[in-house]
């Protein structure tokens, strides 16, 4: 995921054509903080039954980007908030 994803489909719904998407870097001032790699746990998909019952029920893939906010230089309060997962 360094590069983004290419989003082909949305659901089971294929997209006309395939779209890239990618956040180099961000900048907060004068600051630009590192950019690291999520990765959370996915099962696997479109398997046969034979292949489902052999691999192992979740895999860790890359799933987005963080940045480490301790290299922002800020004046006054930061506050820090997260991403709802559903």
């Amino acid at each position: 995921m360094e590069n983004g994803p290419t989003l082909s489909q949305f659901g089971n719904i294929p997209l006309a054509s395939s779209q890239h998407f990618s956040i180099d870097r961000i900048t907060v001032g004068a600051s630009s903080p590192a950019k690291r790699t999520v990765e959370d746990q996915f099962a696997p998909g479109r398997l046969s039954s034979a292949d489902r019952l052999a691999a192992p029920s979740f895999e860790s893939f890359p799933s987005g980007i963080s940045f480490a906010h301790d290299d922002i230089e800020t004046e006054g309060t930061v506050e820090t908030r997260g991403i709802a997962r559903s």
